[in-house]
């Protein structure tokens, strides 16, 4: 089951009064890295576990290419806020840029709350778990 991430500047994403548009976010692409374009063909491909590759048009989106090559697509729907599906703290964490240049927040599909603070310290909880694994932080 996936699970959805919304950018959005209410307090209930579900029930947004002014969402963010992605002309907004046209108007600040400067501003965020060269991992983000927006796609103005709409069409997302993706391979699906059996190797068929599946097409569908979403009208523009904005897309955001992690450090590993993963793909982040955040759609745009008129009148909601829009949203990705949630991958990893690093996409997120990529998410806040856009979500600090619109005045908005990111918000999970029960309504909890990501902050760069608390994603940048789940991110370093991951490095130092991962570092005591490998025996680097070990005495």
């Amino acid at each position: 089951m996936s699970y959805d991430i919304h950018i959005t500047r209410g307090t209930d994403w579900s029930e947004e009064e002014r969402p963010v548009t992605l002309d907004e976010v046209r108007s600040i692409m400067y501003r965020l890295s060269d991992k983000f374009r927006i796609e103005e063909s709409g069409v997302i491909s993706i391979e699906n576990p059996n190797g068929q590759n599946l097409t569908m048009k979403a009208g523009p989106y904005l897309e955001y290419t992690g450090e590993n090559g993963e793909k982040t697509c955040v759609l745009f729907t008129e009148g909601r806020s829009p949203s990705f599906r949630y991958q990893s703290d690093g996409q997120l964490l990529a998410m806040c840029a856009v979500c600090e240049a619109v005045g908005a927040k990111l918000m999970g599909d029960e309504g909890e709350e990501y902050d760069r603070q608390q994603i940048e310290n789940r991110l370093m909880a991951q490095i130092y778990k991962r570092e005591g694994e490998d025996g680097i932080l070990d005495d």
